[in-house]
């Protein structure tokens, strides 16, 4: 099991509006490690055995939300999903292709397949939101300095059109209540007709760096996330600043 912590207010110290995707990351020291078999012995397998139990197989992705606290974790929510901030940070670790996990997932034969294998790295991800995110902020300005990120850095568009003429943007944004929150399901469409990459939502795009160290890691997603530029551009500097806890 690989722990991430998720960000999910919008200012340092997780102060302010909550909002998705502010920021994730994950850890390699012993303690990410020995967090991780303890949450696997102690939290999943237990879920997972229940359900067998109660005659509830289950094939997929099972998110579980914790809280870590004196007493150890505490499950707060169990989700069927691998969400967008976990993705981001979690997939450039693993190992394998991901494909055959799709596959088996779907032939529902992964109990066949061997543990998944992680690169020892650590991953931190950058979300660059708009200013007045998650409630009114501007979109439609440009979005420069990708082209200036490291080699080996990622940047995940969350909300921006004009790329090869294809529009990704949350679609419940589209009706009218949630027309500022910037949250919902993909939308792929036609887009204008220039490269030109413009904002379509709060949640602009994430960078994500991949190194050896943790403090190392934020150092480098820091300095990628600050070439990038659009109109009230915003992201957290402490994510990353401590491990977990």
């Amino acid at each position: 099991l690989l722990p991430v912590r998720l960000y999910d207010h919008v200012e340092p110290g997780d102060g302010g509006a909550m909002g998705r995707g502010v920021g994730a990351h994950t850890g390699n020291s012993t303690f990410a490690q020995k967090l991780g078999a303890f949450m696997h012995e102690r939290l999943i397998l237990p879920v997972v055995a229940g359900m067998a139990q109660d005659n509830l197989p289950f094939w997929g992705f099972l998110g579980v939300d914790c809280i870590v606290t004196e007493q150890g974790p505490r499950i707060t929510a169990l989700r069927a999903s691998l969400s967008e901030g976990e993705a981001q940070v979690v997939l450039p670790r693993l190992e394998d292709d991901l494909m055959p996990w799709i596959q088996a997932m779907i032939a529902q034969r992964l109990h066949e397949r061997p543990a998944p294998a992680w690169l020892p790295s650590v991953t931190v991800g950058l979300g660059l939101f708009a200013r007045g995110y998650p409630h009114h902020f501007a979109v439609g300005g440009p979005v420069n300095g990708l082209e200036l990120l490291d080699e080996g850095v990622r940047a995940f568009h969350s909300a921006t059109e004009g790329t090869s003429s294809l529009r990704y943007t949350p679609q419940l944004q589209r009706s009218g209540m949630f027309s500022s929150l910037g949250t919902g399901l993909p939308f792929f469409g036609a887009g204008p007709a220039s490269n030109q990459i413009r904002t379509n939502g709060g949640l602009v795009l994430t960078v994500v760096a991949s190194g050896a160290t943790l403090a190392g890691t934020r150092g480098v997603a820091l300095i990628n996330a600050d070439r990038i530029h659009f109109e009230g551009r915003s992201y957290r500097d402490d994510i990353g600043a401590k491990e977990f806890g």
